[in-house]
């Protein structure tokens, strides 16, 4: 990289810090519920090296009957907790770092795809400007945990298409292999892109020892995963309830399986994700239909909404604040099993 790469990269993500930090102990101003249980789970694990439920550092902290959390923001969080004060900031600090590392591997990737600092600078902004990037990047949770890892893997990929080196291959899958644990999606999605990686040599006519190599690091890192599932198989059916993907009074787990993926059940996702582009979805809806922008424009409503959201917060909306850093964190409101309906607020 040359000097004036290395300089517009650092420009771009000294701003893209600048509008990612302000107020982020208060903007949002309350912590959902999500949020607070990772974070209780990260300061136990991080003062302990247990979890709430006593665990010694486990691979999925389990918070709830139905719920375990990825490995990846529990000891994110925890690393950040062990050296810093316990409170908001600390605790959305590790998703901003991840964020920040997504414009930067953005520029990097796309000035190797198409060898212009503009275009690469052009898209790492508007990856730092995209609303919901920008929104998700200021919660303690891990929603784009998975971006970081895919840029990853593609810029991997696009140096080893130039220059085909093993070690890059080998790198492309610890990097897949330990996405694997960022965000529960990713237990399917990681896999498709090793598959993808290997149509990729394939196609390059690689040597067996290339997808041998790739393969087996990838593989490796789910062995912990492997054995973690055959100690806790209550997991699977628990998480499948959890997301209602079949009824597992009913169906076995071949049986799901196989209802999962007919073309009854793949066409309604299929339909249901394509709504969630419907312009009318976007931009038109009143708000209490769901709209993700409550007035017509666009971008315009988008930038207010950034820009309301770091705003000082007074009067009757202020956040309460708790004597104790729990109460800050809202644990005692969102103890689960009281039995209340929680809603994260995804609008701007």
């Amino acid at each position: 990289m040359s000097r004036r790469e290395a300089a517009v990269l650092a420009l771009l993500l000294s701003a893209s810090a600048a509008l990612y930090f302000y107020r982020l102990e208060s903007a949002p101003p309350h912590t959902q519920i999500d949020e607070a249980m990772i974070a209780v789970n990260a300061h136990a694990i991080a003062t302990t090296g247990r979890d709430l439920r006593g665990e010694f550092l486990p691979l999925y902290a389990q918070t709830a009957e139905t719920s375990w959390y990825q490995p990846l923001v529990i000891y994110a969080t925890a690393t950040a907790l062990a050296v810093l004060p316990f409170n908001e900031w600390t605790v959305r600090l590790p998703t901003v770092l991840f964020a920040l590392a997504n414009v930067a591997l953005m520029f990097l990737f796309i000035r190797r795809l198409f060898g212009s600092v503009v275009l690469a600078a052009l898209a790492g902004a508007m990856l730092a400007l995209t609303p919901g990037h920008f929104i998700h990047a200021r919660y303690g949770l891990d929603y784009l945990f998975p971006v970081t890892y895919i840029l990853g893997w593609l810029l991997c990929l696009a140096v080893y298409r130039e220059r085909p080196r093993p070690w890059l291959l080998a790198l492309s899958s610890l990097i897949l292999g330990i996405g694997f644990y960022c965000y529960i999606s990713s237990i399917v999605m990681m896999p498709l892109y090793l598959v993808l990686t290997l149509l990729m040599l394939y196609d390059d006519r690689a040597p067996q020892r290339s997808f041998a190599l790739t393969s087996g690091v990838f593989i490796a890192l789910q062995i912990p995963f492997l054995l973690w599932l055959s100690i806790h198989p209550e997991a699977y059916m628990a998480t499948v309830d959890k997301y209602g993907l079949y009824d597992t009074r009913q169906l076995n787990a071949a049986q799901g399986l196989r209802s999962t993926l007919s073309f009854l059940s793949v066409s309604q996702r299929l339909d249901q994700f394509w709504n969630y582009f419907d312009p009318s979805f976007l931009f038109f809806r009143e708000r209490h239909q769901g709209a993700v922008f409550d007035q017509p424009g666009g971008s315009v409503p988008a930038a207010d909404g950034v820009l309301h959201r770091c705003r000082p917060v007074r009067g009757r909306q202020a956040p309460r604040r708790a004597g104790s850093s729990h109460c800050a964190l809202g644990v005692r409101e969102c103890t689960p099993g009281r039995g209340h309906s929680y809603r994260a607020e995804r609008d701007l």
